[in-house]
C-alpha cells in the first residue's frame, strides 16, 4: 500500500524545506512528500492515528498539512509513489497570486521550516526512521 501522488518533493532533512526539489522518481519511498495541490490519494489506514487529532495538527502545522500528512505516513511506514503519467504542473493556483498566501508564508516566509521543526520535535521517531535509511 502506497500513497499515490502527481507531485512529490524529495525530503532532505538536512536541507531547509524551501530547498527541497520535486522528484519524478516512480519508486515508492518514505522520502517522498506528497504535494496536495496536484492531487493525492491516501488509501485507508495509511496514516498514523494522530491524523485525526485536530489540536495537534493546528498546534504543530496549522499551515502545512502536507508536512503533517508526510509525518503521519512515516509513522505508519507508508511510502509515497509518484504515479505514472503524472500531471505535475499545478505548482501555482489562481490564489497563488493573491498575497499573502501559503507560498508567501510557508516558502518565502520560512513557516514550512518552523512547522517541520515543531512536528519533528513532537515526533522525534520520524527523523530516526528517515535518517536510518
Amino acid at each position: 500500500m502506497c500513497i499515490n501522488t502527481h507531485l512529490a518533493a524529495k525530503v532532505e532533512l538536512h536541507t531547509p524545506v524551501n530547498k527541497w526539489v520535486s522528484t519524478e522518481s516512480k519508486a515508492p519511498s518514505l522520502n517522498h512528500l506528497a504535494v496536495g495541490a496536484a492531487g493525492v490519494m491516501y488509501p485507508p489506514n495509511c496514516l498514523h492515528e494522530d491524523i485525526l487529532d485536530y489540536e495537534k495538527i493546528t498546534k504543530l502545522a496549522p499551515l502545512a498539512d502536507d508536512l503533517y500528512f508526510w509525518c503521519m505516513a512515516i509513522l505508519k511506514n507508508t511510502q509515497t509513489v509518484v504515479v505514472n503519467n503524472n500531471i505535475n504542473y499545478p505548482k501555482k493556483s489562481i490564489s497563488h497570486f493573491e498575497s499573502p498566501n501559503l507560498g508567501d508564508k510557508n516558502g518565502i516566509g520560512g513557516q514550512n521550516q518552523v512547522q517541520l521543526e515543531k512536528i519533528l520535535e513532537h515526533y522525534p521517531q520520524v527523523s530516526k526512521i528517515i535518517l536510518k535509511k
